[in-house]
């Protein structure tokens, strides 16, 4: 089932899906078994990077790189546990982090993230999701345990979220920056 989901991203994505299922040896003779999802989906000119872990550790990693971004744009979304959120509330599920008030109210308004908030409600998932320039590049991150029943429900709206935010920061600042060129050459 989840080979199959991957599978058909990669197809529908023109990606690329890489599976892995190996037993790793713990002592004693005992195998505790690793099987790992990779799954490579390209955006321009760069790729989202999906990894899934299950076996030894349950864990969802996914990655893209793009060009280095201004300051304002660094943000950090965390999750509060399932037990803080009966004092707090469930609307106040995610906590984000950005000195930027338009970057704040972008993610807070965010479709997708609505998408990963109820997820968040309905079951354990807890991403920690963050933007951050990283020497001569800028990094989005989401990590996340595979510790609840549908563990690919993030999947999509995180690769969408991504999706989104390349167009935000690569392809409107190119059109801009191809903008000014053209009306400074007129």
């Amino acid at each position: 089932m989840y080979k199959s989901f991957f599978q058909n991203i990669a197809t529908e994505q023109g990606g690329t899906f890489l599976y892995q299922d190996q037993d790793t040896s713990i002592g004693g003779g005992i195998r505790l078994p690793k099987v790992q999802y990779l799954l490579k989906i390209p955006v321009g000119d760069t790729e989202i990077n999906i990894i899934h872990i299950t076996g030894k550790e349950f864990s969802g990693h996914i990655s893209m790189k793009l060009p280095k971004q201004p300051e304002s744009h660094t943000f950090e979304l965390t999750t509060n546990s399932h037990i803080k959120s009966l004092f707090i509330g469930k609307s106040k599920r995610f906590n984000i982090n950005s000195d930027c008030a338009q970057m704040t109210e972008f993610l807070r308004n965010n479709s997708h993230i609505a998408i990963l908030k109820e997820i968040a409600q309905e079951d354990s998932f807890q991403p920690i999701i963050t933007g951050t320039n990283e020497d001569d590049h800028y990094m989005l991150i989401a990590k996340y345990h595979l510790e609840f029943d549908n563990w690919n429900s993030p999947v999509l709206p995180l690769m969408d979220l991504f999706k989104e935010l390349h167009t935000r920061f690569v392809d409107i600042n190119e059109r801009f920056a191809n903008d000014v060129t053209i009306s400074m050459g007129s």
